[in-house]
């Protein structure tokens, strides 16, 4: 098969890097966000409360956050490809045991589903540093997210309507043959960066501390932690479950939204990281950008907790649109590390978010177990309202933090060492 260079022409980096790591994302957040309408299947089947509806959601997160270190390690070590497609195989195992009857034994294979899906998010953000520069890094991101966000549109009504001629367990032993059929695919057509994989002596090698000594690190870790926590924590669970039990919407009217809602994740990833990178071609600051989109997306969690219901379906609306602001975290911070670095910054900015979209999906769900159910399991509307004021709350003082004078005082991009 013809080699790749970072030379070779945009259609080619196209085929050869992008269309595979995308669609791979493509189906990680399917997997991630499935739950948000399997949900009762899946509870009715095992018989599991609230909590572990959380718990059992969740897993496939915490696994993601704690491999994200190590990940990044390998893929500054030995590359995307044998790394992601070597995950994926694991992956494809533990959505297998996902489909077991007992609960024990399904928390486990969601568990490593999560594992083995770890690399594909930084594995995709590292060969996008990679392959692309610095300068298309907003637009090529926005790209990945958006394009992927078709796995969470997925999740949505079409795995609905799947629902009703099959079962969740069948639904989940064809996504580990997709799974499977992938990591070939990764293995065999992409190709290694010249970069990948360059023996180093252990002294030369970058270190975490290198990314760690960087403040602007410091200044955007609380927004990805809260804002895509919370993204990742709503459009995976709980988003629906507030359709169907603040809103009194049926599955079929939650699952609708939610498509919505994936479909303006699309739409504003791609739309948002376009107009982001035509501004600072201009010479208007992605951290005001990102001040501005994170502001909204905070503001639509704080109207859903006062909103009429029919302004529910917009709200969603808005909230998906503006998942674009944290994102674009990925490529403010590409702006002064060093490519060498990018591996384990990538890793350490999707440990945050990653770890919170576990702590609040589980938190979630023991939070609103304060308070009783009525006699069909749900929980009153003030539960779930006093769980998204407290993010609202959180969300904002990172903002706070984030868009400090100090920060927007700093100089131009500037490159780190590499340890």
């Amino acid at each position: 098969m013809k080699s790749v260079s970072v030379q070779s022409a945009v259609p080619v980096l196209l085929l050869r890097v992008f269309a595979p790591f995308t669609t791979v994302y493509m189906l990680s957040e399917l997997m991630r966000n499935v739950g948000g309408v399997a949900a009762p299947a899946i509870q009715d089947s095992l018989a599991i409360s609230a909590g572990q509806l959380g718990l059992l959601t969740s897993v496939f997160m915490i696994a993601i956050a704690a491999l994200q270190v190590p990940v990044g390690m390998l893929l500054d070590r030995f590359g995307s490809r044998r790394v992601v497609s070597l995950f994926l195989v694991a992956a494809a195992i533990g959505t297998v045991l996902f489909t077991a009857d007992s609960y024990a034994m399904v928390v486990l294979g969601r568990l490593l589903t999560g594992a083995g899906l770890a690399a594909c998010w930084v594995g995709a953000y590292k060969a996008n540093a990679l392959w692309w520069s610095p300068q298309r890094a907003t637009l090529v991101n926005g790209a990945l997210l958006g394009l992927s966000g078709l796995g969470a549109m997925a999740a949505t009504l079409p795995t609905e309507i799947a629902l009703d001629y099959i079962s969740w367990r069948e639904l989940f032993r064809g996504l580990a043959i997709a799974i499977a059929a992938l990591a070939a695919l990764i293995w065999w057509w992409v190709p290694d960066h010249p970069e990948e994989g360059r023996s180093a002596d252990v002294a030369d090698r970058p270190r975490l501390s290198a990314v760690f000594a960087e403040p602007l690190f410091w200044r955007l870790a609380p927004v990805v932690l809260l804002c895509e926590g919370s993204w990742m924590g709503y459009q995976g669970l709980w988003a629906g479950v507030w359709m169907r039990q603040v809103n009194d919407f049926t599955s079929a009217e939650a699952a609708t939204r939610l498509m919505w809602l994936a479909g303006a994740v699309v739409i504003g990833q791609l739309l948002l990281g376009a107009l982001a990178d035509a501004m600072t071609r201009r010479g208007v600051s992605l951290d005001r950008i990102m001040t501005a989109v994170v502001g909204v997306f905070i503001g639509a969690q704080a109207l859903l907790l006062v909103a009429p219901a029919f302004w529910v379906g917009p709200l969603w609306i808005v909230f998906g649109l503006c998942t674009a602001g944290s994102v674009m975290a990925y490529a403010r911070i590409a702006q002064v590390l060093s490519p060498r670095l990018m591996g384990r910054a990538v890793a350490l900015l999707n440990m945050c978010g990653a770890g919170a979209a576990f702590a609040i999906q589980t938190g979630i769900g023991w939070f609103i177990e304060l308070w009783p159910a009525d006699a069909a399991g749900h929980y009153p509307a003030i539960a779930h309202e006093y769980a998204l004021g407290f993010l609202v709350v959180a969300q904002a003082l990172a903002l706070g933090w984030m868009a400090g004078p100090r920060w927007l005082r700093r100089p131009g991009p500037r490159l780190a060492t590499a340890g």
